[in-house]
């Protein structure tokens, strides 16, 4: 049963083909279309319907035209395939005649390879045994040497002992200790060739051991050459060093100035520093006044040391500070005020010190390492007394006297 709706006929009609009714073939617009329904019942009478049989007829004839391009297409696809299994077979054929005379190639080599290897078997068998032989007859060469050279002896030997049976056990005695004598020559030219053998191993080990000790040798020579040359360099510097030595070393006539300078440096605290007013403790409740014409003596003495260590060291001239002079100045009406008077109102040298350094201080002297540079002191300065006398005390012997520490010196003062 067939179906026509209006809005499928119209989708019918946009089509390329829909120019013809989809039922009975007749052209058709959209103007004329006819809204039929369709039902497939069987007719009641028997006879087919025309368009049906043509439209079956044309559909049978496609299948049939297609049937044949089908057949057409896979016979000739057939004779392509047959063309080539025909190559194919010829190539067969042809590969397994190059393969059949390939193997009888190889079994044709495989047979000359064992006829070889047969051939140099008995090569190698032969050359063995000519080595052997060739010992043989250089053996049988030497022994017809030594029989031809000792025929003559053995003859004179026979013709001296006579015919009988004496005789003969006088040359078998003979021959038995010649024969002795031939094993013991052939004993000692074993020893020695295996003496020979053991030497010659030796030999190849000395030489071993001789090229590690040349290795060895040349690199001790190495080290060696580098030990000559760091000790060039090292006499070389010593002598530098001890040129610098002598001649930054004073004159003999500069003591005094190496005691100033000494004095002078950044020392430890033991070693007694110079002070501004001049005074000499000789002890620490001791004040020694200086008079103005030791004063202006010393003053002269000093302006002169200090001109000569100026043209000596070659020293530019540094100006000091007032507070130096006012200290100095304090210290000597301090010096110069009688207190004999007031003998509980005296002040010792610490009280002196102690106003000498309540001030700082910038010097120019000795540094200990071999040149001079300023020096600003900031820390009080601690004479050193001098050490009092001990009265003598009866101790017995067995007593151990207890000795003072030694007292610093320069050479540790320069090494620390």
């Amino acid at each position: 049963m067939c179906l026509c709706l209006r809005c499928s006929l119209s989708r019918w009609l946009h089509t390329p083909n829909g120019n013809s009714c989809p039922q009975c073939r007749t052209k058709v617009t959209a103007r004329n279309i006819i809204s039929k329904l369709f039902f497939d019942q069987p007719d009641e009478d028997a006879e087919e319907d025309p368009s049906v049989l043509r439209n079956e007829l044309t559909a049978a004839k496609a299948k049939l035209s297609e049937k044949d391009k089908e057949k057409r297409d896979l016979t000739k696809e057939k004779d392509k395939l047959e063309d080539r299994l025909v190559t194919i077979r010829v190539t067969l054929n042809e590969l397994s005649e190059q393969l059949q005379d390939e193997q009888d190639k190889n079994k044709t080599l495989k047979q000359q390879m064992k006829l070889v290897d047969i051939h140099k078997k008995q090569a190698q068998q032969a050359e063995v045994d000519a080595k052997k032989l060739r010992k043989k007859l250089v053996e049988l060469e030497r022994l017809q040497l030594l029989i031809k050279g000792s025929s003559s002896e053995a003859e004179d030997m026979i013709q001296d002992m006579g015919e009988g049976a004496e005789s003969a056990r006088s040359l078998a005695r003979h021959l038995t200790v010649l024969k002795k004598e031939h094993e013991k020559v052939k004993e000692m030219r074993r020893k020695s060739a295996e003496e020979a053998e053991r030497y010659r191993k030796e030999l190849s080990t000395k030489r071993v051991q001789c090229a590690e000790t040349t290795k060895e040798l040349q690199v001790t020579q190495d080290q060696l050459r580098d030990a000559k040359q760091q000790i060039q360099n090292l006499t070389a510097k010593n002598k530098m060093l001890k040129q610098e030595l002598a001649e930054g070393k004073s004159t003999p006539g500069s003591r005094a100035t190496t005691k100033r300078l000494l004095l002078e440096s950044p020392a430890p605290l033991l070693i007694k520093k110079p002070c501004l007013d001049g005074a000499i403790y000789l002890d620490d409740e001791t004040i020694m006044p200086v008079t103005p014409e030791e004063e202006n003596f010393t003053q002269r003495r000093n302006n002169a040391r200090l001109k000569r260590e100026k043209k000596e060291f070659d020293w530019k001239p540094v100006k000091t500070t007032s507070v130096a002079e006012t200290v100095k100045k304090d210290l000597r009406d301090i010096g110069n005020f009688d207190l004999s008077p007031y003998p509980h109102h005296q002040m010792g040298a610490r009280t002196i010190r102690e106003t000498n350094h309540r001030f700082g201080a910038v010097n120019k002297g000795y540094n200990g390492m071999g040149g001079h540079e300023k020096i600003l002191n900031l820390q009080p300065r601690i004479g050193k007394p001098l050490p009092k006398k001990s009265k003598f005390v009866s101790r017995s012997r067995a007593s151990v006297p207890s000795r003072d520490p030694a007292l610093p010196t320069l050479d540790d003062f320069i090494t620390s």
